[in-house]
């Protein structure tokens, strides 16, 4: 559960901008006009987008090495999908639960009713319209907040502890590759000033012997 409560930064953005744009009548008009089957498909989409959108923005991909399999790298692909997809709508209940309290303190059930074609009577019903929508619309925005989130954290709480050592390993293995690949460019460079200075050093010794002789 700690993990879940991790991804502040992402919760915080979305929540200020939830606040922020619950001020405004146009969120109240759709909320309103919205039938159940929108919402249900906008809530999808807001969750499956902050899921692929993590899971890109982090390249939180197994990528393939000598090492893996390719039907270990699907499956690890897929748990790490899922388990952000659990997490995300984890923090869609959480972040629709503080909207409950600022949305109650700044929208007036009054100007509300006045401002929107909603019938006076369904007033709980749509209070909990308005804050289903703007939570869709909100998790949408903490998107920008996820790529300001620790990548290393991210990784070590969506991936299992067998593909994290997988990870570290396959990270490791690519920075031996680039430092061998750097060591073998200077050998080469040295290499090759040591042969200019022989061939300068050569040519130096034979002018000196021509000068010698004339």
């Amino acid at each position: 559960m700690e993990n879940i409560f991790n991804f502040k930064k992402i919760i915080s953005v979305a929540f200020a901008t939830g606040t922020y744009i619950s001020i405004f009548s146009m969120p109240w008009e759709l909320s309103v006009i919205y039938s159940p089957f929108r919402l249900i498909l906008l809530m999808i989409v807001s969750i499956l987008g902050m899921s692929g959108w993590l899971f890109y923005a982090h390249q939180l991909i197994e990528k393939k090495t000598a090492k893996s399999q390719r039907v270990y790298r699907y499956i690890y692909n897929s748990t790490t999908l899922v388990t952000l997809s659990v997490i995300t709508l984890i923090n869609y209940v959480i972040l629709y639960l503080l909207l409950i309290i600022s949305i109650t303190l700044f929208v007036p059930v009054e100007l509300f009713n006045s401002w929107t074609c909603a019938k006076v009577q369904f007033t709980f019903t749509n209070y909990a319209r308005l804050i289903w929508f703007v939570a869709s619309l909100d998790l949408l925005a903490g998107a920008m907040g996820s790529t300001v989130e620790n990548e290393e954290k991210i990784r070590r709480i969506t991936y299992s502890y067998r593909q994290y050592h997988r990870y570290k390993e396959a990270e490791q293995e690519q920075k031996e590759q680039e430092t061998s690949q750097d060591a073998s460019q200077q050998q080469v460079e040295q290499q090759t000033s040591s042969n200019e200075s022989d061939n300068e050093q050569y040519k130096g010794q034979k002018q000196e012997h021509r000068e010698e002789d004339n």
